[in-house]
């Protein structure tokens, strides 16, 4: 609109003046009004102001004039944010001048209670409170949980993207998880007798259990009188009969591995520890680094164990990150006790998958504690963390040789059969010398010799690089001139081993069974396997054990010769993996054949002879068993499905009577 108009209508310039202070005072009305919310609780945008409706407010014979200027207004009324930009931060700038002149007491209380329980941020403000150390050690990542993203790495994302994608083909909904990825054919699960509820709370952490439901229960007990019989079969019946059954899946998986099935072995595995990631508490979270289970509580130990063996299968697959991240993972869950003695495999995995600050990191923080130093994979993981860390920090040479030295002087006894087991060639001084030489007057206690045999059997692929080879010679010499000049250093490191290695705690020994190493094993006392006390699903129990229920008195019933001699096999078949197995004694162990009346007695010669074919026999039907046992469970995972239970939980059944 032209100024003539303006003036036409206000009556000259004092008009416009008066026109234009009235527009500002309503300006500032607008932005200082007080924001509208609807019923939703959204903000209600105020409709922007049209200056040329104050116009209408003129004498009424100008209306005409006035009336053409809509028809070119009504394109600009949809940008309110002319006005709104310039309100926003006004409205923020006046709030929080009226929380500096007005403070409010009860409100900074409640801000210093969110500000302790809040975590660190990224900002420049200082944190309350400062985690742990050994927390940040100990911390778990989803993604490091994942193989895929590991083999993703490894062979490229493209190969397994694809791979993927041709399994998921047609692939129903599943329930996404931390530990394992579920596979095609698996169903959902929505109730399997598991639950977990929280036991109790202990300076900061949160100790948890598993439940088992009276169904459940009575699983359990078949289970038991399953593996009493000997007889693999009824396992697999059990399992095809109830294929949520943990303890079943376990033993089952055990056997596969010894018939040389690890691809099944492994899935079984996975299967159960999906079915025990759905049983997790709402309040179980695996990050936070507080949550406990405590191994000396029976229905607890199937989590460790299917763990252990899940890791030492990913790490075989060469996975050794994500097999680090589980192995920090088992450690957590019972920090104290640590019953399957992780600390004793945490260090190879961590120089397999190139955490050498990691694991320097960790070692620091556990030594005081844990008194690491005192194990041999500890004492020579952590010079070889120093040394590739060298790399990148030269001042960890000289560490890794202190670390090395003081290695070689504790345990002597792991060079040579070190050396032996990579097929190298020690030089003369070192065979020749006694401090070295496996003929050492130099005694090693059976405690000592089981963790050097685990440790040669476990870690010699780190020593076959061919870089380690003059380091590791160098210090080797370098610890016989200090042996040679100061004799004394020999004895005194002998008087710590005699005191320090006098008995083989039980978690060790569980360790040993568990991960399946010939030389290990070997030295394995023979009363483990006399005392029948080696079952996969719970190996050497706790002597403190708690449960929840036991199981029932089973009254004495008329077994078979037959079903004797079946159970005879399968027993013999488990005891031939154990040392010191004698063939012999499974022909001795049968029931003796009853003579018939007015029979003579035979020749001690002819009986001999009869044994001898008995027990080829015994081995024939043995290998029989095993392979149809084998081939039973291939049909049955093919086809196994995961269907939903005949009955509920009682709380389920509290909640269907009040529906």
């Amino acid at each position: 609109m032209s100024n003539r108009q303006l003036r036409k209508i206000h009556g000259g310039k004092d008009g416009l003046s008066t026109l234009a202070s009235s527009l500002l005072l309503e300006d500032e009305e607008i932005e200082d009004a007080p924001s509208i919310r609807n019923v939703n609780g959204n903000r209600k945008k105020k409709s922007a102001v049209n200056m040329f409706d104050l116009l209408h407010e003129g004498e009424d014979s100008d209306r005409e004039s006035v009336e053409e200027v809509p028809s070119y207004d009504e394109s600009n009324e949809d940008t309110p944010h002319i006005v709104q930009t310039g309100t926003k931060p006004k409205k923020k700038s006046k709030k929080k001048k009226k929380q500096n002149v007005q403070p409010d007491e009860d409100g900074e209380e409640l801000d210093d209670e969110f500000l302790v329980n809040e975590a660190p941020s990224n900002g420049h403000g200082i944190p309350v409170c400062k985690p742990s150390p050994v927390k940040n050690i100990l911390s778990l990542e989803q993604k490091n949980l994942n193989s895929d993203n590991e083999l993703k790495k490894i062979f490229g994302s493209r190969v397994v993207v694809s791979a993927q994608k041709k399994k998921a083909r047609g692939r129903a909904y599943v329930k996404s998880t931390w530990l394992i990825n579920a596979k095609d054919n698996w169903s959902q699960i929505r109730k399997t007798g598991l639950s977990m509820s929280l036991d109790h709370t202990k300076d900061g952490c949160f100790y948890f259990k598993y439940e088992h439901n009276k169904e459940y229960r009575q699983i359990q007990y078949d289970f038991w009188d399953a593996v009493s019989s000997l007889n693999p079969a009824n396992i697999v019946a059990l399992v095809n009969m109830y294929p949520y059954h943990i303890d079943s899946l376990i033993q089952l998986s055990d056997i596969c591995r010894m018939s040389e099935d690890p691809q099944m072995a492994t899935e079984l595995i996975e299967r159960a520890l999906y079915i025990l990631e759905s049983a997790f508490h709402p309040s179980f979270n695996l990050a936070s680094g507080n949550c406990r289970l405590e191994y000396k509580q029976q229905e607890n130990r199937a989590l460790f164990l299917a763990i252990f063996k899940h890791l030492v299968s990913i790490g075989l697959r060469g996975c050794y990150r994500t097999a680090l991240e589980f192995c920090k993972l088992l450690y957590t869950l019972d920090l104290d006790s640590d019953p399957l003695a992780v600390i004793l495999m945490i260090d190879f995995y961590a120089i397999k998958a190139g955490e050498y600050s990691w694991f320097i990191d960790f070692f620091g923080a556990f030594e005081s504690k844990k008194n690491l130093s005192q194990l041999p994979n500890m004492a020579f993981g952590i010079a070889l963390a120093h040394y590739y860390n060298s790399k990148t920090d030269p001042k960890s040479l000289a560490l890794a040789d202190d670390f090395l030295k003081q290695a070689l002087l504790m345990f002597p006894g792991v060079l040579v059969p070190l050396l032996d087991k990579c097929s190298i060639q020690a030089n003369s001084r070192v065979i020749k010398h006694e401090y070295f030489s496996p003929v050492t007057p130099i005694s090693h206690s059976p405690s000592l010799n089981n963790l050097i045999q685990l440790y040669v059997g476990r870690s010699f692929h780190l020593w076959k690089d061919a870089e380690l080879l003059p380091w590791l010679e160098r210090n080797a010499n370098s610890c016989l001139n200090e042996v040679d000049r100061q004799p004394s250093i020999a004895q005194d490191f002998e008087e710590k081993r005699k005191k320090r290695y006098q008995g083989t705690p039980r978690n060790i020994y569980r360790h040993i069974l568990l991960s399946d190493i010939k030389d290990a094993t070997a030295t394995l006392p023979q009363e483990l396997a006399e005392a029948g006390a080696v079952m996969s699903f719970d190996p050497l129990p706790p002597v403190e054990s708690v449960s929840s229920y036991t199981r029932p008195n089973r009254g004495t019933n008329n077994v078979t010769a037959a079903s004797q001699l079946e159970g005879g096999l399968i027993s013999s078949f488990f005891r031939s993996l154990l040392p010191g197995f004698n063939p012999q004694e499974v022909v001795n162990n049968q029931p003796a054949v009853q003579r018939q009346p007015g029979r003579p007695a035979r020749a001690n010669v002819e009986l001999q002879e009869e044994d001898e074919i008995a027990a080829e026999g015994a081995g024939a039907n043995l290998q029989q068993s095993v392979a149809s046992l084998v081939a039973a469970m291939r049909d049955l995972l093919s086809n196994i499905q995961l269907p939903d239970l005949p009955f509920n939980d009682s709380n389920d059944d509290e909640e269907d009577h009040s529906d």
